[in-house]
């Protein structure tokens, strides 16, 4: 049974408790003949007084063992339940990072898609510091809009969260991001830029307010809380070195298709790598919807 339990098979447990409750054989007070306390044996039986006494020494000896084990067992249960949507928060989180990772090909993107000759004044305003001229400056413009979109959103998606729910919240996050993945692969001024930027800094700033809080509200045992959260941080790796590894591929391969003169890549590149990105983020709220029975 603890060979059973150490391997986390409950239901295997639970079979060998049930043999157990019919099988136990409780020796006498006495130590001198044993008697079987079965469960299946009449109630009302018409037995000798040293047999009776026999019985009751066996039902409370069959109490006290099997509401230990059956404690032992619960606990494992809670814990293999809560290991279950631990694993699927991890997932979850891996392929949110992966999505989010194919922006380290912006600086590309702006070099290669960007229009300079905007139609309206905000692409003029913007012109400055979102133009293909310099691809780092324009990189770190989109990047500070994003940011600063999320330090406004996080704040109220946290007090949100405590009224909804975490795992709404990050689904709404993974849409937005999603949704910001879209309209990239096909923006082509400073203003479609940066206001794609912005909704995806909204959505960032909503899951960086809530992820942590999802994690902690599924860890199977809080005693061994550290470890899991350490597992839990290595999703977030794992999810930055895919999201590079599948993107540059895609963006290669589809960006070639137009030959578009080098070292540029064509359209259908952007488009298929923020395509990417896109479904990451959608998987990612998919797993929490369908697999995480949390609030």
């Amino acid at each position: 049974l603890h060979v059973l339990l150490r391997g986390r098979r409950p239901r295997a447990a639970l079979r060998v408790v049930r043999r157990f409750r019919r099988r136990l054989c409780v020796n006498h007070a006495r130590g001198r003949r044993g008697r079987v306390a079965a469960a299946e044996f009449p109630a009302r039986r018409a037995e000798p007084a040293e047999g009776r006494r026999g019985a009751a020494a066996g039902a409370r000896a069959r109490a006290l063992v099997l509401g230990r084990h059956r404690q032992v067992l619960l606990r494992v249960a809670r814990r293999s339940r809560g290991a279950r949507l631990f694993f699927f928060v991890w997932i979850s989180r891996t392929l949110y990072y992966t999505g989010g990772s194919v922006q380290a090909f912006l600086v590309y993107f702006v070099r290669d898609r960007l229009d300079d000759d905007g139609p309206t004044r905000i692409d003029r305003f913007l012109a400055p510091y979102v133009s293909t001229a310099d691809p780092a400056r324009a990189t770190c413009a989109i990047a500070l809009a994003g940011y600063a979109a999320g330090v406004v959103a996080a704040v109220p998606a946290g007090m949100l969260s405590d009224w909804t729910g975490r795992k709404p919240m990050v689904v709404v996050a993974c849409c937005l991001m999603s949704a910001s993945m879209v309209g990239l692969g096909f923006a082509t001024t400073a203003s479609q830029v940066i206001i794609m930027g912005l909704i995806g800094g909204l959505g960032n700033g909503c899951y960086q307010a809530v992820d942590l809080a999802l994690a902690v509200d599924t860890i199977p045992d809080l005693e061994e809380s550290a470890r899991y959260l350490g597992i839990w941080g290595v999703g977030a790796f794992v999810g930055v070195c895919l999201g590079p590894v599948i993107g540059a591929p895609l963006l290669y391969v589809f960006g070639q298709i137009e030959a578009p003169p080098p070292p540029a890549n064509g359209q259908l590149g952007y488009i298929a790598l923020f395509a990417y990105g896109s479904l990451a983020m959608f998987l990612s709220a998919a797993v929490l919807i369908h697999k995480v029975r949390v609030r």
